[in-house]
């Protein structure tokens, strides 16, 4: 299914502080089917479409040079949806999203009952209001933004909602696009252990002193405290370096958050550093490495008692939690994270007497 090439689209999309696209591409479905059934996605296993609405070939798009095959349906029935959900984590968190799709009205009547509306927690919708860029007889092409405000991308979900019970209709080429990046750049971000020592160590572009890296750690992943801060040296890419000395021999967890010199934010990936010597590991194997289908923990214990595993965000969203029973000695344990988006996340596993976390990455197709 090919790719929307009005000269007047593709200036809109491809501006400089546009990034990282994602596309949607219906494909060609053979028969109607629902959304939430349908396999024929050309990005399927890069973004996870869901919804109520029906994936059909009828009115294509390509007769108002759009790209044609099939589109996705709203009936005139009110709670109809089509929603779009994991994006690809960036390095750097953008300051703003970027919408454009193509729509079709049969009833020729006004939009507004086409609710489209995002939301980061699943739960509470913004609705965003869409302007016009271009009409082409029944189809016509759409255009909208809104601000990041700090939440993490993984999180977004964008759904198409019908409002009516009178107007149908189709929706055809949506495409994403990661607006208004920070000035301020990571490029490489990594740590070395030197005895009780851990030296950070990263690579970041600048475009002004004014800039800032703040140093911040945390033992357990997910509640992290201020270190230092760090000035960016200037206009340009720098190495730069930080040493922080640790006192436990518990694992540590270490992010950058980098400040523009208008306050804006953002984080960078989260390093776990894990001291020589340190006590005995509760948790000893972890594979396969990256997770896709499932997660395989393998976990020694002294004695019989229960344990609680958990995964979570990297914001420190609780995703799931099981609670076994541990036997003394190794303990094989498996959990399923075939619906887990691709990205970064959080184990804990915890006992009576013992906590570990360790960060784990999830690819999933």
């Amino acid at each position: 299914m090919k790719i929307i090439l009005l000269s007047i689209l593709l200036s809109f999309l491809m501006t400089a502080t546009l990034a990282q696209f994602q596309s949607e591409k219906v494909g060609n479905p053979s028969t109607n089917t629902i959304v939430s059934a349908y396999t024929g996605w050309v990005n399927q296993g890069i973004l996870t479409f869901s919804g109520n609405a029906d994936v059909q070939t009828l009115h294509p798009s390509n007769n108002a040079d759009g790209s044609g095959g099939g589109n996705v349906f709203f009936t005139n029935t009110p709670g109809k949806y089509f929603k779009i959900s994991g994006f690809p984590v960036p390095y750097q968190q953008p300051g703003g999203i970027s919408i454009t799709f193509s729509i079709y009205n049969s009833q020729g009547t006004s939009l507004s009952d086409l609710i489209f509306e995002y939301t980061t927690d699943g739960v509470n919708y913004n609705r965003i209001n869409y302007d016009t860029i271009i009409q082409a007889n029944t189809w016509s092409f759409r255009r909208c933004s809104f601000t990041n405000n700090n939440f993490i991308v993984q999180n977004l979900q964008l759904r198409f909602r019908q409002n009516s019970s009178i107007s149908q209709y189709r929706l055809d080429d949506v495409q994403i696009g990661y607006s208004g990046l920070l000035p301020l750049n990571l490029e490489k971000f990594s740590s070395l252990l030197k005895e009780s020592i851990v030296e950070l160590c990263w690579t970041g572009s600048s475009s002004s002193t004014k800039e800032k890296f703040a140093i911040e750690k945390s033992l357990d992943g997910n509640h992290f405290n201020y270190v230092n801060t760090i000035n960016a040296k200037g206009t340009g890419t720098f190495n730069y370096q930080f040493k922080d000395p640790i006192s436990s021999q518990k694992s540590v967890y270490y992010r950058l958050k980098m400040i523009n010199d208008n306050g804006a934010f953002t984080y960078s990936k989260i390093i776990l550093v894990t001291p020589t010597g340190s006590e005995t590991s509760l948790i000893q194997k972890i594979f396969p490495i990256p997770a896709k289908e499932k997660l395989n923990i393998q976990i020694q214990s002294n004695i019989q008692e229960k344990c609680t595993i958990s995964l979570s965000s990297v914001s420190g969203k609780l995703l799931l939690t099981t609670q076994p029973i541990l036997n003394e000695g190794i303990n094989n344990i498996s959990i399923n994270t075939s619906k887990l988006s691709s990205g970064h996340y959080i184990l804990k596993v915890q006992t009576s007497s013992v906590t570990e976390t360790k960060e784990i990455t999830v690819v999933n197709q």
